[in-house]
Parts: C-alpha cells; structure tokens; sequence
C-alpha cells in the first residue's frame, strides 16, 4: 500500500494498530504509551535467510516455505510490554 502512494507509512501503522484495537474495542491496544501494553515485534528488512522448520520457534514444525531464502526476518519481541524474544532466544518470567 505505501508503494502505491495510497498510503504514507504514518498511515498504515495507524491503520494496522489502532484499526483493529478499535473494532475489538481493546481500550488498552492499538497505542504506544509509558507503561501501556504493547505488542511489537522489530525487524531486519534487508536480513537473508533461509527458512528451516527446525529452527523455527513454533509448535507446528511442517511449513510449505521450506529451504526458500527470505528477506526480512523478526529479530525482537515485545508482548504485553515485555520483551520475550531477542535474536533466536526466547525470555520467559
């Protein structure tokens, strides 16, 4: 969408956060603020991999992408205001 001009960039993240937050009626989603809970996750957009189920942190380990090489890949985590995945670990309570 922000390729296409139909949207800038501010946009779309006010669209894909603050949107669904909205229709669920989630009073305390879909907003960045000091001591809110936030879910996020960071990406490396220029990052090369390839996709191997065996490394992947899922329950589910069958995946029709298999050995394809990615550009793009997650390197943090944050739920509800915590972080709980950095670079391939995951932290827990």
């Amino acid at each position: 969408f922000v390729q296409s001009g139909e949207w800038s960039l501010q946009e779309l993240i006010q669209k894909m956060t603050a949107g669904p937050a909205a229709a669920f009626n989630w009073q305390d989603r879909g907003h960045l603020s000091e001591g809110g809970l936030a879910d996020l996750v960071l990406i490396d957009p220029k990052k090369e991999w390839i996709v191997d189920p065996s490394t992947m942190l899922t329950r589910g380990k069958s995946c029709p992408f298999t050995g394809m090489e990615m550009v793009g890949q997650v390197v943090r985590t944050m739920v509800n205001g915590k972080w709980v995945y950095q670079n391939g670990k995951i932290f827990r309570d």
